[in-house]
């Protein structure tokens, strides 16, 4: 009788621990599921704010061109005019710089990386 009620016990118990597991596993990815998004959302935000950034430094780019343009295609230049080209020169270099940082911004963010190193340690005997 004793052994029947243990044979007993010990069928049911993989049976609850893997309801028990289940549960957890399911309970937990949904969790992580809104972790996730809650992250991808932030990243979106990050990533529209960085490329309204570069949309609105471009567009400022183009107009210090076409006005150094402007400039260089005149025939007679004063000494005020000249100052003036320079230092929309000067501005065009800031701003490539900062295009070049937004780049490498968005380049680190939508950057894909493998981990190579193996899982499996091999034991040499």
């Amino acid at each position: 009788m004793l052994i029947f009620r243990l044979k007993k016990q010990l069928f049911l118990l993989p049976i609850v621990l893997f309801t028990f597991l289940g549960l957890f596993l399911i309970d937990n990815n949904q969790v992580m599921a809104m972790e996730n998004e809650k992250h991808y959302i932030k990243n979106k935000k990050k990533s529209t704010d960085i490329k309204n950034e570069l949309f609105n430094l471009l567009k400022n780019k183009k107009e210090l061109e076409d006005k150094i343009h402007d400039f260089r295609n005149k025939k007679q230049v004063n000494c005020y005019e000249r100052d003036i080209a320079l230092k929309l020169e000067i501005e065009h270099n800031e701003l490539n710089s900062k295009i070049s940082e937004i780049y490498k911004k968005i380049s680190k963010m939508s950057k894909v990386t493998f981990n190579l190193k193996p899982l499996i340690k091999i034991i040499e005997d």
